[in-house]
């Protein structure tokens, strides 16, 4: 078990050393990392699902005044959210590390589509009178969907496309992307709160999330697929001619 356990860590140190940032200096590492489209493509896309995340921060108050639920229960119904986030992630970083980059593609556009979707349907819910216990439980079932559809985009790309493009740097990485997701996310916290607290301005907060879904759906598409062709061309220049 230790001499497997030694080969696995002289491994990642070898990788780490053949990374082409390995002896590149922070200032330089930052001008690669803004000169290369994939991060623009992340940095924007995590800012577009960023602001999709802080909807669970209005959520307690939205299903309080939309079904005049008290404080208490409102928090509580909002745990969807969070709920729907933990089966995604937690499954699907076994489902990740066995997906080929090309099948990600679909797979997290599939997933971002349905999110799409069930902010689409929210909007609809109001449209149609299917009782008030109904409508709340399909929120709560939507809430926990949409939850569950956002999750793995946010989280597992960027890591994975941190470390293996940020080598050394990876770090610094995360972190520059990471600012971009919450400078988004504070942005929103302004303008949706603003919006939301207009007579009848439930509808507008939802049609804002449903645009930015959109454009996080694009954005993030466009990053994975610029990421699996790149990987392609990189095992291409590898392979022995």
């Amino acid at each position: 078990m230790a001499a497997n356990e030694e080969d696995s860590t002289e491994t990642v140190a070898s990788a780490s050393e053949d990374h082409p940032l390995s002896k590149t200096e922070t200032r330089a590492a930052i001008r690669v990392f803004i000169s290369n489209p994939r991060f623009w493509l992340i940095s924007l896309g995590v800012s577009s699902l960023a602001v999709l995340f802080e909807f669970q921060v209005f959520l307690p108050i939205y299903l309080s005044e939309t079904f005049s639920l008290p404080p208490a229960q409102a928090g509580m119904a909002s745990s969807a959210f969070p709920l729907g986030c933990l089966v995604a992630v937690f499954s699907g970083g076994f489902i990740y590390d066995k997906l080929s980059k090309r099948n990600i593609v679909y797979t997290m556009g599939a997933t971002l589509i349905m999110a799409v979707l069930c902010l689409l349907s929210l909007r609809l819910l109001g449209v149609y009178d299917l009782g008030a216990g109904l409508e709340l439980v399909l929120t709560i079932a939507l809430i926990f969907l949409f939850g569950f559809a956002i999750s793995p985009a946010y989280y597992i790309p960027m890591s994975v496309f941190s470390i293996g493009f940020g080598g050394k740097h990876c770090g610094l990485l995360v972190g520059l992307i990471d600012a971009f997701a919450y400078f988004g996310a504070m942005m929103f916290d302004f303008i949706g709160g603003a919006v939301a607290n207009k007579e009848g301005g439930w509808e507008d907060f939802i049609l804002i999330l449903i645009v930015t879904s959109m454009l996080a759906t694009i954005i993030m598409t466009a990053f994975l697929y610029l990421d699996y062709r790149d990987s392609e061309r990189d095992l291409e220049l590898a392979l022995p001619s």
